[in-house]
């Protein structure tokens, strides 16, 4: 098992700049509290804008992406005017970047070939490993930041220190992980 990790630890080490930039602020992003707050957002943001910088090309847009982006533009546009409403512009514009940064980071993806792609899913799962053992630990240990007391029972919360957060964040990973194991039944890291 040490060595399957040893392995996609290197495998990491050696990808792609782009990949590991937008690997690190996704991480970052989940060690501060899924960037709940202003200052973490603005951070996680030009993170993910640096990586995307480094690619080898930006994401054209297409047709087929209309519908994704006026959502996206919509939610954003909404944000920015519940700022304004609420007297706190400042809000609203950290939020419609952040939409900006995730739309535009999903094009990106999509524009990873080859390895890069299975880098950046690698990196991805390993991230996602991280904070299930966080959580893991915050329950055996009855660590108040990374665990979660209910009447009678403690709950993972991890990093993003709300457990339903933790679990929906696991349960999508644990989604990807059954899609890249039913592509390749070989790799034993995506079992655990």
């Amino acid at each position: 098992m040490g060595g399957g990790i040893a392995r996609a630890f290197r495998r990491f080490v050696a990808a792609d700049s782009s990949v590991q930039v937008i690997v690190a602020g996704l991480a970052l992003a989940l060690y501060l509290q899924g960037a709940y707050y202003g200052w973490a957002q603005l951070v996680v943001t030009v993170i993910l804008f640096a990586g995307m910088l480094l690619l080898p090309r930006l994401p054209e847009f297409r047709r087929e992406d209309l519908p994704v982006v006026l959502a996206a533009a919509s939610f954003a546009g909404w944000a920015v005017v519940d700022g304004v409403l609420k007297h706190q512009p400042g809000a609203g514009v950290r939020y419609a970047l952040l939409v900006a940064a995730v739309v535009v980071f999903a094009g990106c993806c999509r524009e990873l070939r080859g390895g890069a792609q299975t880098d950046l899913v690698r990196g991805l799962i390993i991230v996602c490993c991280l904070v299930a053992a966080l959580g893991w630990v915050g329950v055996v240990a009855h660590h108040g930041t990374w665990g979660f007391e209910s009447p009678g029972l403690w709950r993972a919360s991890s990093t993003l220190t709300y457990p339903n957060a933790t679990a929906a964040l696991l349960a999508i990973a644990g989604l990807v992980c059954l899609a890249v194991r039913a592509l390749d039944p070989e790799v034993r890291l995506l079992g655990v």
